[in-house]
């Protein structure tokens, strides 16, 4: 084929015919004759061969002028088409709250809760080196340079160039700052010259924009000197938390620096910043949110969890991970917090069964605003730790605005439970994790007194070992409870969850109820969910997805 007019070439025969067919694949010796056809021959191929090098070559020369044309088009198709994309009708403002939904860092080990903005891959940076569009928008965008998380170790001078950047393209908003500890060195640690660090001043000078402080130093004097000027300049903060990398606070250390902060309203500690709160000067009356957690080393003690909570009578969440105490427990001071309205409590049982659990804290809080509650006993055990049930029923008694309630603790027996949901009648929304819970259900279907007359969506955690029997009383609760009846609420959503693998029992069981679970939630408009590892469900369940009452 010519590259020129697309004729096909007339020349086909480039290779000539052998003079010597009849010895070529032989031993015979050839004449001379043969011979001197055979180099009449091989002149002709070697003519032809040099011929068809240089067509090869024109021909290459050829196409590789094409490529660098179509690789001009592609580029001139490329940059034609940016300019009719929709994208390009976006206005910088649009572009802006995008970038602002962007990825906020990249999540360390250390401190995982607080995003590495400085990470050029997964921050800001990152949408600062995609175009030059992208960067003058990213740049002037104020809102994605206001979180900063810096790691204190040996000081190094781009640490402070990134600060400063950060500083300087967030203009004034207000600013979320981490100060984490690096991971010490036993050779160099605690010499660091932390009212050195230059990164730490600047940020220090700036702490009167704070908003959100983060905290993860070591408690003593000399890692927290250097924020000594922030003390009367914390004019915007709102959220604080304080954590520990190792030890604990020594009580005659003074944690002043906080005390004039008009603002504060949340504060997180963990377990060593949590028993010495009641030493430190905070605006307690300021703080409407509390959370303890676990740290670096272990769970607060419910005794210092109690006594933080009683520091903060406006008080409006608290979510507490504590462990048991196993010293003779001192008796807890009646306590009212009046605007409580969310409580959640992780009980960590990992070493020995407490003698005393949940009860006193019970019976010394009245909460007359609580309407979530969330409870939690974390057990490691091989024996069940104490359940202090009639603390926590006279509780409920003293908590008329419940309406929200989760319970995960296998110390509950099933009667206990009935009494449990007796008392907590105001309760629409029900969470329940137990190793047996037909017989729950149970009491819900076949009490003479309705039980939760209000409920309108209830969960069901089966956390037996092997899940091999499927709730009888299930069915009976949604056909009963799905309708209205005696005037009661009317249950809208139903939630069975297995955490773990079902055996083949339980998997039969599930794939034969396909037909009643349709034939049950489109008599009630309920919305019904099974939840658990196993794909039991046939292409008939899933097909009453679509009705919008089944989920699965």
């Amino acid at each position: 084929m010519c590259y020129q007019c697309t004729l096909a070439s007339t020349e086909t025969n480039w290779i000539p015919p052998s003079p010597v067919p009849e010895i070529l694949a032989s031993n015979t010796i050839p004449s001379p004759d043969q011979i001197q056809a055979v180099h009449e021959s091989l002149s002709t191929a070697q003519t032809n061969l040099s011929r068809l090098d240089q067509e090869i070559n024109k021909t290459e020369a050829h196409l590789s002028r094409l490529s660098e044309t179509r690789d001009a088009l592609q580029a001139y198709t490329t940059e034609h088409l940016a300019v009719v994309a929709p994208c390009r009708r976006l206005p910088p403002e649009l572009w802006a709250e995008i970038f602002i939904r962007c990825s906020k860092g990249l999540k360390r080990t250390l401190a995982p809760a607080v995003r590495d903005t400085f990470d050029p891959k997964s921050g800001p940076l990152l949408l600062t080196h995609v175009c030059s569009w992208w960067r003058v928008i990213a740049i002037s965008t104020p809102a994605l340079w206001t979180s900063i998380r810096l790691v204190l170790s040996f000081p190094k001078p781009y640490h402070a160039n990134l600060v400063n950047m950060w500083i300087e393209r967030s203009c004034t908003l207000p600013l979320a700052v981490a100060f984490i500890e690096a991971k010490p060195v036993a050779t160099y640690y605690p010499s660091i010259h932390w009212e050195m660090n230059a990164a730490l001043n600047l940020l220090v000078e700036q702490s009167n924009r704070w908003v959100d402080a983060f905290f993860m130093l070591p408690p003593y004097d000399f890692s927290w000197q250097t924020f000594r000027p922030i003390r009367n300049n914390l004019s915007q903060l709102r959220c604080l938390s304080i954590n520990t990398f190792r030890g604990l606070w020594p009580v005659q250390m003074a944690m002043n620096l906080f005390e004039f902060a008009p603002k504060l309203s949340s504060l997180a500690l963990d377990h060593a910043g949590a028993s010495v709160a009641k030493f430190w000067s905070l605006p307690f009356l300021s703080l409407t949110f509390l959370e303890v957690h676990q740290g670096a080393e272990s769970t607060a003690s419910f005794e210092s969890c109690f006594f933080a909570m009683r520091l903060m009578p406006n008080l409006k969440e608290c979510l507490i991970r504590c462990n048991s105490s196993f010293a003779s427990w001192p008796a807890l001071p009646d306590t009212t917090l009046s605007q409580l309205t969310f409580l959640h409590i992780t009980l960590d049982q990992s070493i020995f069964p407490a003698p005393v659990g949940l009860g006193k804290m019970f019976s010394a809080l009245s909460l007359p605003c609580l309407s979530k509650l969330e409870l939690r006993v974390k057990n490691t055990l091989t024996v069940k730790p104490l359940w202090d049930h009639k603390p926590f029923v006279k509780f409920l008694r003293r908590s008329p605005s419940l309406r929200r309630l989760m319970l995960d603790n296998s110390s509950i027996s099933s009667v206990e439970f009935e009494d449990i949901l007796r008392e907590a009648s105001n309760v629409k929304h029900l969470s329940i994790y137990t190793d047996a819970p037909d017989h729950i259900l149970m009491w819900i279907v076949n009490a003479t007194k309705p039980l939760l007359p209000k409920l309108r969506t209830i969960k069901v955690v089966d956390t037996s070992v092997t899940p091999s029997a499927f709730p009888q009383s299930f069915f009976p609760l949604l056909s009963i409870r799905g309708s209205n009846y005696e005037g009661a609420a009317r249950l809208k959503s139903a939630t069975l969850h297995y955490p773990k693998p079902v055996d083949d029992q339980l998997w039969n069981r599930l794939q034969r109820a396909g037909d009643e679970f349709l034939d049950i939630v489109s008599q009630h408009n309920l919305r019904f969910r099974i939840e658990q590892p196993n794909d039991i469900y046939d292409s008939k369940l899933h097909q009453g997805l679509d009705s919008g009452r089944v989920s699965v």
